[in-house]
């Protein structure tokens, strides 16, 4: 799909083999089992929703993204100009995030993770039914993290705003300063740590 001058906007699509897509501005607002080969909005938002599992092995956009499918699957690193949101009925999984404005990550049912960096310019949230691991973690803003059955585990946060950190268990450790809303392990140990004040 090739749109050098004006948008993609498909309300459904259904595709047996991989997509490519490239357009000032991508909208596609319900599709099949998706795997996306390459996805560049170069002057607007790239918006993909599935009703299956999503796939992306690589995207970009100079406005905000939003991804939503029963899962996510990022195989590479993901860059927005403006606001980020994936949501995944079974988990959302991510290798490295750049979001150029707040950031939200939801699951009802799965585990959100990233293997990598994720940085958010402004606030950042995360709800996994099953679990929340993040290594590196900066969030520009306020961060919720919420887990209401799994573990919430973060290796390195910073935030620039009050933290809400709620889960089955805790781990957590910063990297300066954190400020705590609420803190609170519903089934298990509650671990923060941080060179900083807390």
């Amino acid at each position: 799909l090739l749109a050098a001058s004006g948008p993609i906007a498909l309300a459904y699509l259904t595709s047996f083999g991989d997509v490519t897509a490239q357009a000032r501005s991508i909208h596609i607002s319900n599709g099949g089992r998706l795997n996306v080969a390459s996805a560049q909005a170069t002057a607007g938002d790239l918006f993909i929703h599935s009703s299956g599992t999503l796939t992306l092995q690589s995207a970009s956009a100079t406005g905000a993204m939003d991804f939503a499918g029963s899962s996510v699957t990022a195989n590479s690193a993901l860059a927005s100009g403006g606001n980020f949101a994936a949501s995944g009925t079974n988990g959302v999984s991510l290798i490295s995030l750049d979001s150029g404005g707040s950031t939200t990550l939801t699951s009802t049912n799965g585990i959100l993770s990233a293997s990598g960096d994720v940085n958010s310019a402004g606030a950042f949230a995360a709800s996994g039914g099953a679990g929340v691991s993040f290594g590196n973690l900066d969030s520009g803003g306020t961060t919720s993290l919420t887990s209401g059955n799994g573990a919430l585990s973060v290796t390195n946060l910073t935030s620039a705003g009050l933290v809400t950190a709620v889960g089955g268990s805790v781990t957590l450790q910063g990297s300066g300063p954190l400020a705590f809303a609420n803190a609170q392990a519903t089934a298990g140990n509650l671990s923060i740590v941080s060179p900083g004040s807390l």
